[in-house]
């Protein structure tokens, strides 16, 4: 069977190592030599002794006593000058004597109890340690890389969009130019359309003008086309409005806020194009249909940065502007028709699209599917294993650490859900521990 290869697409911004020594080798030597990732590992080694001390309370005492027999015959002489004898005798004794406490207000029961809580919490703390220190770990090799060496662009038409897409299609040549029949997988983190607005003016133009008819509007027209697509229930109701009336604008101010929004959706375009460039690649090297995609972003519309934008206006359509953005009236739009946005957990802030393409293995009869079901970030790490029959290297799946109590989104192609049980308390901190293994499985695998 040909081995599948597979794309992620997903809508943050990543940073590439570029120095000699590659983020993976500075996480791992971080790993390995951290002063106090070794103390809490000690921590955790202690606990475990004190835990298996507090079990044998809960067991019987056995004492084992003996003594040893001897003889010994002295000989004397009496009175008459006769000879006599007088013979000491100790016959050995043993016991075996066994106790079990019958009543100690439960003392031991709670210590042992305790005891257990206390390895948790070693575990717990040891895993939280591990994120602090991988996160300023990163934090500071980027920084290290970004001061060493700066991007020297010197093409006025450069655009991430269109650099980091490159990028992708020269790795997918490097890698089927060492082994045509070894697979690949392929993380693709387009930053767009995250602010700042800025995008192509030759796709800037094709949306200008098009907005003239406002958020109220627009997001009306997207709620009844949905529903026509079978993208969303026809029962769900639009969330309500939380944003300025259009009507109330000035037409100059209309104006700004149309081609703020056209430049949001030139920069989608764009990104539409990049990856319609990198799929024709995958078709003329054979690839494409045996390559798994999937598609997601981050997270909800951003409602950051002021009602109308930020930024001033002057900025728009030029490379400047750090903080250029289209604001929360177009990003309650863009939500439809879900309430709130970016850094809330309603349907605005955390429901994002996923979208799964293989034509080799997925079904005719699933082909074009609509699964409306949860999924969890760490369920794509398992589904690719699944995907690839192989598991989480053993070495990082200590304490079952990659039980995820969720839906997986294996059934995406089969129709059928993973068993789960609910996401009590004990499933978050396994799902938790799965987060961290995803973490650890990369570092084990990019050596």
């Amino acid at each position: 069977m040909k081995k599948i290869s597979l794309i992620v697409f997903c809508l943050i911004v990543f940073t590439l190592p570029i120095s000699a020594a590659t983020l993976s080798d500075a996480l791992k030597q971080t790993y390995e030599n951290n002063l106090e990732l070794k103390a809490e590992r000690k921590n955790l080694e202690v606990q475990k002794e004190v835990l298996n001390i507090s079990k044998s309370d809960l067991f019987p005492t056995m004492t084992l006593t003996g003594t040893k027999n001897f003889e010994e015959t002295n000989k004397l002489t009496n009175q008459s000058g006769g000879d006599a004898s007088i013979t000491d005798t100790n016959s050995m004794t043993s016991s075996i004597k066994i106790e079990q406490t019958l009543l100690d207000g439960q003392g031991r029961k709670t210590e042992y109890e305790k005891s257990k809580l206390g390895l948790n919490l070693s575990e717990a703390k040891l895993i939280k340690k591990e994120q602090e220190v991988f996160l300023k770990a990163i934090e500071t090799y980027t920084g290290l890389i970004l001061a060493y060496e700066k991007l020297n662009i010197n093409d006025e038409n450069y655009y991430t969009t269109d650099a980091f897409t490159d990028k992708a299609i020269e790795y997918i040549d490097k890698v089927k130019s060492e082994n045509n029949e070894k697979p690949f997988f392929l993380y693709l983190s387009y930053n767009a359309p995250h602010w700042p607005l800025q995008a192509p003016k030759e796709d800037i133009d094709k949306y200008r003008g098009s907005y003239l008819k406002g958020w109220e509007n627009l997001r009306e027209e997207r709620y009844k086309r949905m529903i026509e697509m079978g993208l969303i229930d026809s029962s769900w109701d639009l969330s309500y409005d939380d944003i300025v009336s259009w009507k109330s604008l000035s037409k100059e101010k209309r104006k700004e806020m149309d081609l703020r929004m056209a430049i949001y959706a030139a920069m989608i375009d764009r990104m539409d194009q990049n990856i319609g460039r990198l799929i024709n690649d995958l078709k003329s090297k054979g690839l494409y249909d045996n390559t798994i995609i999937m598609f997601l972003n981050d997270n909800g519309a951003c409602a950051e940065n002021q009602m109308l934008g930020s930024g001033p206006k002057e900025q728009l359509e030029t490379k400047e502007g750090y903080l250029l953005s289209y604001g929360k009236a177009w990003a309650n739009a863009s939500n439809t028709p879900y309430r709130s946005y970016k850094h809330w957990t309603h349907e605005g802030g955390i429901g994002t699209p996923f979208i799964v393409h293989w034509p080799n293995g997925i079904s005719k009869k699933s082909k074009g599917l609509t699964v409306n079901q949860y999924g969890f970030l760490p369920d794509i790490m398992a589904t690719c294993l699944d995907l690839a029959n192989t598991n989480l290297p053993e070495i990082f799946n200590r304490d079952g650490v990659f039980r995820v109590y969720t839906q997986i989104i294996i059934s995406i192609f089969s129709l059928n859900t993973r068993e789960s049980g609910s996401l009590n308390e004990v499933g978050k901190i396994e799902a938790n521990r799965a987060a961290h293994a995803y973490m650890l499985n990369w570092l084990n695998q990019s050596s």
